[in-house]
């Protein structure tokens, strides 16, 4: 059995989604709103940029969420204001350890059974208690098709979520150690039953601002302007550093850069790896193990990708080392499967990590063997296909430009369309025939090194909502998942990893990049205890300095 209790916090392995505005935490997308809302009042505060002794934190995002609703935004930039108004069940601490939050306590009754208990005297912004029946709902909204929630995949061994006085009680149909850690994710945001209840179709949009039990509530919600947070009067936690919370929505980099330069801002997440030399000019850069990963899928039912010699000729003409230089800048390498190996520090030794990785098939940059491949397979002389691309991710970008320069060598044309992060990400999520190349930003949503192997090779994703846009299915492969999953510790992760060397024989992805994550502060500022999972928590805390 285990038991969080305060003060008491289990072992981390550890890490969403990443890549325009849907993020693939990245891990969306649904609803566009209609500010109902002036912006008088946000423009007071919005000269008021927080320097010593500030109240006012302004905070520059490259997107407006869609929604500050996790149902229907599953994205980077909205769980980054969202964990902030909601509050979580569960949180992880500065070295990625799972700690409690609004659950007191989390226990484990047996591999198929979850018992959750509710901190006593937590309200919600408007008042209202936060009951077990909140925080089961909260967890059914992922189980309810008529809501569709963007994350519900990660559901998908739930079989039941109950409660009962301040216990919330959730039932599996198999073994699933990333529902362990899910209360600690964008799924663990806490909703209020009545206020989503009767405002399901709009709820988190202008018209319908969100109720919340995190340390802040939201003042104005203004698409592509802005979102300002005011403190929530009822948070139950230590009283947060900044009074007032202003998030700029800039789209373009350079803008971005520049509004930091001059104060207009005071620091950004949202820093492209190879403009990080460009903001080192100006302000603090800080890197951190963020586990992104890059690649690409390729939808293995649709011709000419369900031929092996075409996916080997992509993967050859794909010059990985090139992209992770000159997109990475020094933040980056070349990646040879999904997971960066750092997630498994925790369970395996390097020795371990780096023999197992040995095994995966790795096919070099090599024009000469792209084109061999592609003599075998029933397009000799090449073929043309369209990659859409997240236009509000400059990295995205530039890598789609590079691929499209390396296959033209082989005389594959690339054509791209330029599209926004949401409706690009809908296309991977409506799951529908002919998926062909898309192209992958993602994070780990929580702990658990099975989640991107299940998410990308597993065939119960290969399905609405799922993200294995490559169809894999192969059923050796997917009984190291679910051994992995039904696993703990090296063990499981020891079954990940043999998963992932099964799928890179599969070819079904071809696996660009690792990336870290890059924050930049004005100068004098800092963020303390940055970890992959810092912009997942109560993050504005962790900043400090003058």
């Amino acid at each position: 059995m285990k038991l969080i209790q305060p003060q008491k916090s289990s072992p981390a392995v550890r890490r969403r989604r990443v890549g325009g505005a849907a993020g693939v935490l990245g891990g969306a997308i649904l609803l566009a709103g209609m500010s109902a809302f002036g912006t008088a009042g946000a423009s007071t505060a919005r000269s008021r940029v927080a320097h010593a002794g500030s109240s006012t934190l302004v905070w520059g995002l490259n997107a407006t969420p869609r929604t500050l609703f996790g149902p229907t935004d599953y994205s980077s930039d909205a769980q980054l204001v969202m964990t902030l108004i909601q509050g979580q069940m569960l949180t992880y601490g500065p070295k990625e350890q799972l700690q409690p939050a609004i659950l007191s306590s989390s226990t484990t009754v047996s591999p198929l059974e979850y018992q959750y208990t509710v901190r006593p005297g937590v309200k919600f912004s408007d008042g209202n208690p936060v009951t077990a029946a909140d925080v089961a709902y909260t967890l059914n909204l992922q189980l309810n098709p008529k809501v569709g929630s963007q994350e519900s995949s990660l559901f998908a061994n739930v079989k039941s979520v109950t409660s009962s006085g301040d216990t919330v009680t959730m039932k599996l149909i198999r073994p699933d150690a990333l529902v362990h850690e899910l209360p600690a994710s964008i799924c663990g945001l806490v909703y209020e039953e009545k206020s989503v209840a009767a405002n399901l179709a709009d709820y988190g949009t202008p018209q319908v601002l969100p109720v919340g039990a995190g340390p802040y509530e939201v003042s104005s919600y203004v698409p592509d302007s802005q979102i300002v947070l005011v403190r929530n009067p009822y948070y139950y936690g230590a009283k947060p550093k900044y009074d007032q919370i202003i998030f700029k929505i800039i789209p373009d980099t350079q803008t971005m850069l520049l509004a930091l330069r001059s104060g207009e801002i005071n620091g950004t997440f949202d820093v492209e790896s190879n403009q990080a030399a460009e903001y080192k000019k100006v302000a603090s850069v800080q890197s951190y193990a963020g586990l992104i990963w890059n690649g690409l899928t390729l939808d293995m039912t649709e011709r000419p990708f369900n031929n092996i010699h075409v996916r080997e000729a992509l993967y050859y003409a794909t010059n990985r080392q090139a992209i992770a230089q000159g997109i990475g800048a020094g933040y980056a390498s070349a990646s040879s499967t999904v997971d960066e190996p750092g997630i498994f520090d925790g369970t395996l030794s390097t020795a371990q990590i780096q023999s197992l990785y040995s095994k995966i098939e790795v096919l070099p940059y090599s024009v000469a063997k792209a084109k061999a491949q592609l003599a075998e397979s029933p397009v000799p002389h090449g073929f043309t296909t369209t990659l859409n691309v997240p236009e509000d991710s400059p990295d995205d970008v530039d890598m789609a430009q590079i691929l499209k320069s390396d296959w033209a060598k082989i005389g594959v044309t690339l054509k791209l369309r330029l599209m926004p992060g949401g409706p690009r990400f809908q296309i991977i999520l409506d799951h529908k025939k002919n998926l062909g190349v898309q192209i992958i930003g993602n994070i780990p949503d929580a702990l658990d090194p099975t989640e991107m192997v299940w998410e990308y090779f597993s065939s119960t994703q290969a399905i609405v909502n799922g993200n294995n846009s490559s169809n894999l299915r192969v059923p050796a492969i997917d009984s190291l998942i679910s051994q992995s999953q039904a696993s703990e510790g090296a063990k499981s992760s020891a079954f990940a990893i043999d998963a992932e060397i099964a799928a890179s024989k599969q070819v079904s992805v071809v696996p660009l990049i690792w990336r870290d994550g890059i924050v930049a502060l004005q100068k004098g500022l800092k963020m303390v205890n940055l970890q992959a999972f810092t912009p997942a928590t109560y993050w504005v805390n962790d900043i400090s300095g003058s």
